[in-house]
């Protein structure tokens, strides 16, 4: 493996069909180590990590040193049928092993077996380096195996091809506690050492802090931070601050040059009309007068002339500032209604059993009262997940009951309350027909979704747009909502969003049973109790 091996980008540009470009003119050389490629939802992350790949063409430009990359997608869409064993490509060499066992003298089958005959040695080998002690069968089809280890399996698929480069994108979003623990381990080994080259492409705050440098992909281009999370978050800080400033500065500027060309008109327009009566009284004569009239006029309309240049000039660059500000305010409002009142019962579980056709924990019992957050915890497939839809009503439980005593909401990581269909004024009015249209474009606009904004369909939304109308939705209604189920919310937004959410959550005043592992999501909550899914009792 060339391990020092770069990356370059030269004038790399991608046009969609209606002319729109998402991306162009970049220009960059991706360095050896770990490397993260982060932006705003429909910046264009995923294609760009394909291009460089060379699975997607650019409209212009080239890549540079691509020879040998290998790219993991975010799931393994059209190949569920797929076995474990064809992925990996071990299912042909272990079916002819066991021909030749029985007896078999084909050659071919020699040579599919060929360094292959400590087989099981080998698969643990393998299983080592996703961070398992052995793999699922190789007869098992991907479409049966959980999404983390999905992931996993297409992990070592492209690991086995000792590619120069890998390229994962968004590998943490199905990952457990565990998973993610090793990734981040593995991924932390390998940006001190360099010895593999990766590019990440996430928003995995965790993740971020383990890589040696991180691409940022806006309108404007790719920019380059050199360092982890921490460090970006500082240079970005900063650079927010500066737009910031500049358009303070060019607002003030403006400001100034209006009151100087008011105040100059009413000078020039005092001193024509002082010249003119001076003129008369000294006796002039009329062609004495006009004549200073022209010069006045003349004088007049030059120095306008010269106050609009300057004028549309630093409109020209007040509107630059504006356009070049990258920021906005998280979202923030107000829930006075939402409130739980400290000793309220919220919800009561007793011997409850969750799962489909077998319990997937024995028994749950536990009770939320008051404005309380709970933080469940467990490895994939415990029934985390399961458990919210149960208490949300779109599962039943398999034993036991659970009582819900106050009016609840349901925040998963697809945002699937949302009709995509529909506007985000439609949305609100589907969940709330309670409420006239103005109420719901009014408490639309609190979350900053006003007049086209609030009649734009949700499919052609941003993430973080799609998040404010699930917010307004869950909780701005006339009867406020005061248990809120979270169920990875933050594993499909952007930085941006993720900040817009956990500002909002932090300003929530009920409930709340969150399922994540995004640590800083949960830190920012701040939970009162964990609940670790096991398979066994669980009580708080």
């Amino acid at each position: 493996m060339s391990i020092h091996k770069s990356l370059s980008l030269a004038d790399i540009g991608f046009q969609l069909p209606n002319g729109q470009h998402l991306f162009q003119s970049i220009n960059t050389t991706i360095p050896p180590g770990v490397s993260a490629l982060v932006g705003r939802n429909g910046a264009g992350k995923s294609l760009l990590a394909k291009i460089i790949a060379g699975i997607k063409q650019p409209s212009c430009g080239l890549v540079l040193g691509n020879d040998s990359i290998c790219y993991v997608s975010q799931s393994i869409s059209g190949n569920e049928h797929t076995s474990v064993g064809e992925l990996l490509g071990l299912l042909k060499r272990q079916q002819s092993i066991e021909r030749i066992i029985a007896g078999s003298v084909i050659s071919a089958d020699y040579e599919l077996a060929e360094g292959f005959w400590d087989w099981e040695e080998h698969l643990k080998v393998m299983a080592g380096k996703v961070g398992w002690t052995q793999l699922p069968p190789l007869n098992r089809k991907l479409k049966d195996c959980s999404g983390g280890e999905q992931i996993r399996l297409m992990w070592l698929a492209a690991l086995e091809k000792y590619p120069d480069w890998l390229i994962l994108d968004e590998p943490s979003n199905h990952l457990d506690i565990q998973g993610r623990e090793f990734l981040y381990h593995r991924l932390n080994k390998v940006a001190q050492s360099k010895s593999t080259n990766v590019i990440v492409v996430s928003h995995d705050r965790q993740l971020l802090r383990n890589v040696n440098c991180i691409f940022e992909l806006t309108e404007k281009g790719l920019t380059l931070h050199g360092g982890n999370y921490d460090v970006f978050v500082r240079e970005q800080a900063n650079r927010f601050r500066s737009q910031q400033h500049l358009l303070e500065k060019r607002k003030t500027q403006v400001k100034s040059l209006n009151s100087s060309v008011q105040l100059s008109k009413e000078k020039m327009q005092r001193s024509t009309s002082q010249g003119g009566n001076r003129a008369r009284k000294s006796g002039a004569s009329a062609m004495e007068i006009g004549a200073a009239k022209e010069n006045a006029g003349q004088t007049q309309a030059r120095t306008n002339r010269q106050n609009q240049q300057r004028q549309i000039k630093l409109n020209s660059e007040l509107q630059s500032a504006r356009d070049n500000i990258e920021w906005s305010e998280p979202i923030s409002f107000d829930l006075d209604n939402t409130c739980v009142r400290q000793a309220q019962q919220v919800l009561t579980c007793s011997e409850l059993e969750i799962g489909f056709e077998k319990s997937l924990t024995q028994t749950l019992s536990f009770h939320v009262s008051g404005a309380k957050c709970i933080h469940i915890t467990g490895e994939n497939g415990c029934g985390k997940s399961t458990l919210l839809k149960t208490i949300m009503g779109m599962l039943p439980p398999l034993k036991g009951e659970f009582q819900c005593l106050v009016k609840k909401a349901y925040l998963d990581q697809q945002l699937s309350c949302l009709q995509t269909g529909l506007t985000a004024v439609e949305n609100f009015e589907h969940t709330n027909p309670d409420m006239d249209e103005q109420d719901c474009r009014l408490r639309l606009a609190w979350m900053g979704l006003r007049g086209a904004q609030a009649d734009k369909l949700v499919e052609n939304m941003s993430g973080g747009e799609q998040l404010k109308v699930t917010l307004a939705c869950c909780l701005l209604s006339k009867q406020p909502v005061q248990l809120l189920l979270l169920d990875e919310p933050t594993n499909h937004l952007d930085l941006y969003a993720i900040a817009a959410l956990e500002n909002a959550l932090t300003q929530y005043k009920g409930a709340m049973i969150v399922v994540s592992h995004d640590a800083d999501f949960v830190a920012k909550l701040n939970p009162d109790i964990r609940l670790k899914l096991e398979k066994r009792d669980c009580r708080l």
